[in-house]
């Protein structure tokens, strides 16, 4: 398969997004097991002249991306459980409550209590990660011209 040349950008564009959302996970601390760095996957789907580009990412990064609403379903057992993880991977040293130390399982109850009662503003690191590389869109507009104008040039030869 031969990659257009506006493939190819597109490809570099999100290996850039892929790179600098992975830096921002590591240096705002959110990167506890690094599942969800490690997890990023990039991809570019053609199908003709339509183009898709993608990042695969574990399910939970909606969560640091945006954050959930205090008016959330509590009994959430995947928020639960990753939370979980997460208490498990960081690793959290609960403080005691009432004279008793929670265990895990109740610590993360309690977090995600606490996160359906007041909600958690998301980090918002994709988004910056994609306004970071703004100005490669550039190189993508001119990748575009490029193949449209190959693709003109090729129609002319045959009507030559």
């Amino acid at each position: 398969m031969e990659f257009t040349h506006l493939e190819e950008v597109l490809r570099e564009y999100a290996e850039r997004v892929k790179t600098t959302y992975q830096g921002y996970l590591d240096s705002e601390g959110v990167n506890a097991s690094g599942s969800l760095r490690d997890s990023i996957s990039i991809g570019v789907d053609v199908d003709g002249h339509k183009y898709d580009v993608f990042l695969n990412l574990n399910k939970y990064w909606k969560w640091i991306e945006g954050g959930r609403g205090k008016t959330q379903n509590n009994g959430d057992g995947e928020l639960r459980r990753a939370i979980l993880d997460w208490i498990r991977v960081k690793p959290i040293i609960p403080k005691p409550f009432n004279g008793k130390l929670p265990t895990e399982e109740q610590l993360a109850y309690l977090i995600s209590r606490k996160i359906h009662n007041e909600g958690y503003e998301g980090k918002g690191l994709l988004r910056k990660s994609q306004d970071d590389n703004e100005e490669f869109l550039l190189n993508i507009q001119y990748a575009m011209l490029e193949d449209i104008e190959k693709d003109i040039n090729e129609v002319l030869i045959l009507f030559k």
